[in-house]
């Protein structure tokens, strides 16, 4: 069985699957839109969720990080 962590980026609105709940051994979601500029209904990611994502991998040996553009 692999082991691994998995770091999930969600565009805002979207809920996440059971997927990576099921098969990784630690998960996180993070939720924001793929944007450098503040655009109307959309949220851009912000310096806590790049800090969370940071202290989360640290030790991981093996971490899986998707979004929906791969």
């Amino acid at each position: 069985m692999v082991v691994f962590r998995s770091i999930v980026i969600l565009d805002s609105g979207l809920t996440p699957s059971e997927f990576v709940a099921e098969h990784a051994s630690k998960h996180m979601y993070l939720q924001f839109d793929d944007i450098t500029a503040a655009y109307p209904q959309k949220i851009m990611p912000t310096l806590e969720d790049v800090s969370e994502a940071i202290e989360f991998s640290r030790d991981s040996e093996q971490l899986l990080v998707c979004c929906r553009a791969g």
